[in-house]
């Protein structure tokens, strides 16, 4: 038997409160909002193209508010850009990828190549664009999806021509 100070017998370990879900910034906040705002318009644009497009329309669709959806984008044509921006960022994503799995022969490539064409100049996406372009005319928006289609649909062809060339094709056939 040991004399001096009692010791206290272990206690249990507290069991712990599940941690709570850290809150997510306001930046955090306002990209998923505007995300859902961007997604809903190329919804609705694809569907009713932008004759049929209304921006209350969009802020149902995305499930926010009418007040947030005109706190993010002030003009349609503002919403209108950035969802053709992601719609354009999206086709060269899918580009990039079927060339990087294509077989990397001239005919794996070329084959690639059309299915790619075909996809993007044929499908929803190039319509939307190509509505765009035209309902814009001479004006500010018909300039801005210009220089959209241009920054990012002329990339996409350059990194065909380059995948092109690297498996041997001669310089002006690609470019053709």
């Amino acid at each position: 038997m040991t004399l001096g100070k009692k010791t206290a017998p272990p206690r249990p370990a507290k069991a712990s409160a599940p941690a709570r879900p850290q809150r997510r910034t306001q930046a955090e906040r306002r990209q998923t909002t505007q995300d859902k705002l961007v997604q809903g318009a190329i919804q609705l644009l694809k569907a009713k193209r932008y004759a049929g497009f209304r921006t209350a329309e969009v802020a149902a669709v995305a499930g926010v508010s009418r007040g947030a959806q005109t706190h993010h984008f002030a003009t349609k044509d503002d919403l209108v850009l950035l969802a053709l921006e992601e719609v354009y960022r999206d086709t060269g994503e899918r580009s990039r990828q079927r060339i990087a799995g294509a077989r990397q022969t001239r005919e794996g490539l070329l084959h690639a190549l059309v299915e790619d064409s075909a996809e993007f100049f044929l499908g929803d996406d190039f319509l939307l664009s190509l509505d765009l372009v035209m309902v814009g005319g001479n004006s500010a928006l018909g300039a801005s999806v210009r220089k959209l289609a241009q920054r990012y649909r002329f990339a996409v062809e350059e990194d065909w021509r380059q995948a092109l060339l690297a498996v041997g094709w001669s310089r002006p056939r690609p470019r053709t």
